[in-house]
């Protein structure tokens, strides 16, 4: 188990180092140049569904519900309010100044068309991971192999329904999605690294990915090129690969270094945007335009104040604020 968990840790750093160097690069403007490398770990939202699905538990419906509140909306609550006080300084900083009613308004409208606050848009992944684990336990499908074949058949068509339909609640989209990849973690969690599984995900990956090479956005369920239906085999295929070559690189050597990222992803994933946004107002401001230069200060900016946090939540126990 322990070694399990370590190259899991592993492939969680790699996760989420794609997420926060992707948000970068998107913001200054380097995502078309950085985009063929970035697109590597394109699996990387599909990844965090999976392992959860993989690390799910027995729970009755309101314990559930009490566990996920602290360790999804607990963290999803407190960063979006630090998330739009990010938002205000850097309006004030630019001198649009916003009014208390304005943004008032605007949080409400966001959070229940978008299921994210403007200032800090990748928390949609909490509230979409709060009702599918919620979900999952409600319907009580530990140890029911055809009730969860049922829900994965349902979540895949409905995820296929959402992505042909106009919806005016656009959050509401990916969860069929995300609950597609969570059942299939949970139902592969021990059979992704048996020889066959392993090595007919390798080859569906080689061969999607030079014939067939796709990329969607799950938060909004939108396809970036390709094709979307190719793209979720795509992305499971990828994820059974990555936790496949990661366990048998384990053996071999530890990365301790990304691992360390992996350990610490929550901290990152909820607080990456408001520090790389109020940095990249305060750089352009002096005046800093360079969008390489840019990329390379924030992203220092981040990995240094994150690591200010965690010792900060270490030394006064503030673990709750991240669902600890």
């Amino acid at each position: 188990m322990e070694n399990r968990l370590n190259y899991l840790d592993v492939v969680c750093g790699i996760c989420i180092l794609h997420i926060v160097l992707s948000h970068i690069a998107q913001n200054v403007g380097l995502d078309n140049k950085l985009g063929g490398v970035l697109h590597v770990v394109f699996w990387s939202m599909a990844w965090f569904f999976f392992k959860g699905g993989m690390f799910h538990k027995d729970r009755s419906f309101p314990v559930s519900i009490k566990k996920n509140f602290h360790r999804l909306i607990v963290p999803f609550l407190i960063f979006s309010a630090l998330g739009e006080i990010e938002y205000v300084i850097c309006a004030l900083l630019e001198h649009n100044p916003v009014g208390i009613y304005d943004i008032s308004i605007c949080t409400f409208k966001d959070l229940i068309s978008k299921g994210y606050v403007i200032g800090n848009p990748p928390l949609w992944f909490l509230l979409t991971l709060f009702v599918i684990k919620t979900g999952y336990s409600f319907l009580g499908i530990i140890g029911n192999l055809k009730r969860s074949l049922i829900i994965l058949l349902f979540s895949l068509l409905f995820s296929v329904l959402l992505y042909n339909i106009t919806v005016p609640l656009y959050w509401i989209k990916n969860i069929p999605m995300g609950l597609f990849f969570y059942v299939a973690g949970h139902l592969l969690r021990e059979k992704q690294y048996s020889r066959y599984v392993a090595s007919l995900s390798a080859v569906i990956l080689i061969v999607i990915a030079l014939f067939f090479d796709s990329e969607v956005s799950i938060v909004m369920l939108k396809l970036n090129y390709g094709n979307f239906y190719i793209w979720i085999i795509y992305a499971l295929a990828a994820v059974i690969v990555a936790n496949n070559a990661f366990k048998w690189l384990g053996k071999y050597c530890s990365l301790k270094s990304i691992g360390r990222l992996g350990e610490n992803s929550m901290i990152i994933y909820v607080s990456h945007w408001p520090i790389f946004m109020i940095s990249h107002c305060i750089l352009s401001m002096s005046g800093l335009q360079n969008p390489t230069v840019l990329f390379l200060l924030m992203s220092t900016v981040v990995l240094i104040i994150v690591y200010l946090e965690y010792k900060l939540i270490q030394k006064y126990n503030l673990g709750y604020v991240i669902g600890l």
